[in-house]
């Protein structure tokens, strides 16, 4: 058996790397409206001459709202940039994607106690507790048009959903 202070001695360790690890995540923020990198930010994909499929993966901190906020976006720069002047919503999905994370890593201790009729030991094992993490992506396709935008609830005026969502972007940090 191993002696309770060397127990002791490698458990703190492991809670403050594990410490550590959840400070870093916390201070990561949300996604910023970037190309897709380590699994986040924008990705799209040309089907035909004027039919692209869009999407956005944000990470934990990133709010569903945000994550659809900036696809709308990057539909709208994709729309833009082949010299058209809106896109309409063919289809549009969100999947939210949930996991757990875990504050402490396992312990496990032993004990032993006297009272009432007699003594006894035990023995317990503590998993830590469990918080839901959860990364929504969202996907979009579209088709993107020049010309006037008709009267669809599914049709976006490219430059003004640039200019309602753009002031609202979180930029990437420049090193």
């Amino acid at each position: 058996m191993m002696p309770q202070t060397r127990r002791r001695r490698l458990a703190r360790p492991l809670i403050v790397i594990a410490g550590l690890a959840a400070l870093l995540a916390a201070c990561a923020g949300p996604t910023p409206y970037q190309p897709l990198l380590h699994g986040q930010g924008y990705a799209n994909q040309r089907l035909e001459a004027n039919r692209f499929r869009v999407s956005f993966a944000g990470n934990s901190a990133t709010p569903r709202s945000v994550v659809e906020d900036y696809l709308l976006y990057r539909a709208a720069e994709i729309t833009t940039t082949t010299g058209n002047d809106y896109f309409l919503v063919v289809s549009r999905d969100v999947e939210p994607r949930n996991r757990y994370t875990y504050d402490a890593p396992p312990v496990w201790g032993y004990g032993y106690g006297w009272g009432g009729r007699g003594g006894g030991y035990g023995v317990g094992l503590s998993t830590g507790t469990a918080e839901p993490d959860t990364r929504y992506t969202a996907w979009l396709e579209i088709l993107v048009f020049s010309g006037q935008k008709p009267d669809d609830p599914n049709a976006y005026d490219a430059r003004e959903v640039m200019g309602a969502i753009g002031p609202e972007l979180r930029r990437p940090a420049r090193s």
